[in-house]
């Protein structure tokens, strides 16, 4: 259904029933030739990626690999994938490098690496791409991207001389990838009606690792401060044994 709603909003072109996978288990979505609705709308942030994979499959899946391949390829549909640099979409095209795989230790499953194709949706600040209104705050606009993706674009980086009141709910708008946040696997887009420079991504992860350097940082410090401070009070205290000698 997802799926259906994403091609849809590509190009709703009379392909795209032939594109849906059939019912049945044993259907996966690689066999279908994606590539065809992805180059109708190549500057929307969908890419396809030519990639190499290591998988573990359970043993239930060792009569049917293509079955056992689809199996975990479905816990990343529409999550992002930081090997891919964006949500899966799709795959197709899964070649074995070998038909043998391997056993770890005590554990159950067998682990084979595969090369396949897939659709993933990696938009890139700078990039300019489209989404529907579906909010109007008091500082912000709330759009929808492909009726899949969150979009926020904030006053400040609308058109000079036009106000939130120029907009409308449902509206179609094009702007531009300012910065894009991953929380959790899910992706969200902060977008500007001003063409950003450079490229950039921001995760959980970069987040996390960013505030978890300045905690070091500043720790490094206050044990630095609290090294000197003992220092002064030894220094102070041998001043002091010296002058009561002394006396």
């Amino acid at each position: 259904r997802y799926l259906q709603i994403i091609l849809h909003s590509l190009n709703p072109v009379p392909l795209l029933p032939a594109l849906l996978p059939r019912e049945g288990p044993s259907q996966s979505l690689h066999s279908y030739p994606l590539l065809s609705v992805m180059a109708v709308k190549a500057a929307t942030g969908f890419r396809q990626l030519d990639i190499s994979l290591a998988l573990s499959v359970k043993p239930y899946y060792l009569r049917n690999l293509d079955e056992g391949v689809d199996a975990e390829m479905q816990k990343h549909l529409l999550k992002f994938v930081p090997e891919f640099d964006g949500v899966l979409i799709a795959w197709w095209d899964i070649r074995f490098s070998d038909r043998s795989g391997a056993l770890l230790w005590e554990f159950p499953e067998v682990h084979i690496r595969i090369a396949l194709r897939v659709l993933v949706f990696s938009p890139q600040r700078g990039m300019a791409i489209s989404g529907t209104i579906n909010g109007i705050a008091h500082d912000h606009l709330s759009l929808s991207v492909c009726e899949s993706w969150k979009a926020q674009i904030h006053i400040a980086d609308l058109p000079a001389g036009v106000t939130l009141e120029n907009y409308a709910e449902d509206e179609s708008v094009q702007f531009y990838v300012k910065k894009v946040q991953i929380d959790d696997d899910i992706l969200s887009i902060t977008g500007s009606f001003r063409e950003p420079e450079t490229s950039t991504i921001i995760t959980e992860m970069a987040v996390d690792a960013a505030a978890s350097a300045d905690v070091d940082e500043k720790l490094k410090r206050k044990k630095s401060s609290k090294k000197r401070a003992r220092a002064s009070e030894k220094a102070s205290d041998k001043h002091s044994g010296k002058k009561r000698r002394k006396a």
